[in-house]
């Protein structure tokens, strides 16, 4: 059998590449990867007409998946900018309680920002909290006793709505990502500014030091 998982000599313009990112910035582009999933499938049923029913799956659980990477991804972000130190990637799948952390590093990061502005992604994450707790129902639809995963109640999903709010949301939690990262980065350029500072404050000190023993 021809494996899959190696480079095509054929087609070399289409082998996709991998690990060529290291840490979070490989997190990231699978987190990018699932949410330009999400606006290709949604495009393909809004625009295309493509089969609302079926691939109505993956594009929740693609946008859910794309959501869970984005707040570890900003999660680990904050704790190195505020706890000072690296965190484990959480190993649960529950949007709530990943949210709530990462909400605390934001009023943190934006101690003057305006909590409404995060009215939406608050309401957003608790309703896919509430309809899939553990990133399981539009992976398999059956639990692990067979019943139906899905919720009795939700028997519909407006694509053109659930775009609209995917694209808001999305936003959104990027623009905290790239703020809170880019806090990161001018907090360790200051911090390896005022080191060298130190060293040459110290040198000097130690040239004088000597100076002053040779008379």
């Amino acid at each position: 059998m021809t494996s899959v998982f190696k480079p095509s000599n054929s087609h070399p313009h289409l082998n996709a590449c991998l690990n060529y990112l290291p840490g979070l910035d490989g997190m990231e582009a699978a987190c990018d990867g699932y949410r330009e999933a999400v606006e290709a499938l949604l495009a393909e049923v809004i625009e295309r007409s493509g089969t609302l029913d079926t691939l109505i799956y993956p594009i929740v659980f693609d946008w859910r998946h794309h959501v869970e990477l984005r707040l570890k991804v900003t999660f680990l972000t904050g704790h190195l900018l505020f706890e000072g130190s690296k965190a484990t990637i959480p190993p649960h799948h529950r949007l709530d309680d990943l949210w709530r952390d990462v909400r605390t590093y934001v009023l943190k990061c934006w101690p003057d920002g305006d909590p409404g502005e995060l009215a939406e992604v608050d309401a957003h994450i608790a309703e896919l909290s509430r309809i899939d707790k553990d990133s399981f129902v539009f992976r398999y639809t059956l639990d692990k006793r067979g019943a139906s995963a899905l919720p009795s109640a939700l028997t519909h999903i407006g694509t053109v709505e659930f775009r609209d709010v995917v694209r808001r949301v999305g936003d959104t939690l990027f623009g905290i990502c790239a703020g809170m990262s880019e806090a990161l980065q001018a907090h360790c350029e200051m911090e390896e500014a005022y080191s060298a500072e130190m060293r040459t404050e110290y040198e000097h000190e130690s040239i004088d030091a000597e100076y002053e023993r040779g008379w």
